[in-house]
């Protein structure tokens, strides 16, 4: 562990109001840059920013509700609804992007009239989910929200937990979610373990990664939601730790960018089903199979399809 920085705050409490206000003001400044723009690709990069912000600003509260006594205006909780909208913008818009790019230009000429039968249902689709988000972003709960805690950040209250040292207590505030992390069962999803001793486990056949998908999908869902939520919570200590510290941090990241990108291709496939119908494999083998290379490589590259803890 790193000693403390002069610079630094060395209770609980002060860590709590640094992490809290660098993702409120983060998030307000990307929410201004935002309501400047009317729409296209640099708004979608501000709003992805902002999801993020938001998603670590709603960590932060969380992560150090021991040692703060927030109004209840100005709870994690009352920022969801916003952080859940704008996600669900996000991913369409990825979708949206997915497609365009990676693979409409190389599908024959046979499919691509089915898909721009997606693409239109797809931009309709991300048009309510703008709406959508504009909404929240305007909605009272959300202005209550961004006051409340405004409010609080300039005479914060604190519980009788926040003087305590920040280094003593880091273990305890790290540990649980780390545990839950490496306890989840999305990471045996496709492994065949019978020596639990082994340090290799075997990978399953690639002809069956899809059936593990199907099955466990939900599995790898989770995994991935938990790892997010893992590395916003480690990369709120990491001015603390030093440089293996760093390193952990960045095998989550690489982790959850896998399994985000699975989850992904897994929406998308099902989106291209509910829009062609039961026999889209057969109206687009091409797609079908670009799809499924994807799927196949993400499980390649040894993350939870094919490689134990």
């Amino acid at each position: 562990m790193n000693q403390l920085s002069f610079s630094l705050p060395h209770t609980f409490g002060d860590w709590a109001h640094l992490a809290i206000a660098t993702h409120f003001n983060k998030t307000l400044a990307d929410e201004a840059e935002a309501s400047k723009l009317d729409g296209g690709e640099q708004r979608l990069v501000v709003l992805e920013r902002m999801r993020v912000g938001m998603q670590r600003l709603q960590t932060a509260i969380a992560g150090f509700d021991r040692a703060i006594i927030l109004p209840k205006a100005a709870q994690e909780k009352q920022l969801a609804k916003v952080t859940q909208a704008l996600s669900n913008l996000c991913e369409l818009e990825n979708l949206q992007v997915t497609l365009q790019t990676h693979y409409q230009p190389h599908l024959p000429p046979a499919e691509q009239l089915a898909l721009r039968k997606v693409l239109k249902k797809l931009k309709k689709q991300c048009k309510r989910a703008d709406k959508q988000s504009r909404k929240q972003l305007h909605s009272k709960r959300y202005a209550k929200f961004k006051a409340a805690l405004h409010q609080w950040l300039q005479a914060p209250a604190y519980s009788p937990l926040a003087p305590m040292p920040i280094e003593p207590i880091l273990p305890d505030l790290l540990s649980p979610s780390i545990s839950q992390l490496f306890l989840q069962p999305g990471w045996l999803v496709g492994v065949e373990k019978t020596d639990w001793e082994a340090d290799i486990p075997q990978p399953i056949p690639v002809k069956s990664v899809e059936t593990h998908l199907a099955l466990y999908s939900h599995q790898l869902r989770d995994l991935c939601k938990l790892a997010q939520q893992v590395r916003d919570r480690m990369h709120l200590y990491r001015p603390l730790y030093g440089r293996a510290y760093q390193t952990c941090e960045e095998d989550i990241k690489q982790l959850q960018a896998v399994l985000s990108d699975l989850q992904d291709n897994l929406v998308l496939t099902h989106f291209i089903a509910h829009v062609l119908g039961s026999q889209w494999s057969v109206e687009v083998p091409e797609l079908t199979h670009q799809l499924a290379r994807v799927r196949h490589q993400a499980c390649k590259l040894g993350k939870p399809c094919n490689t134990a803890i």
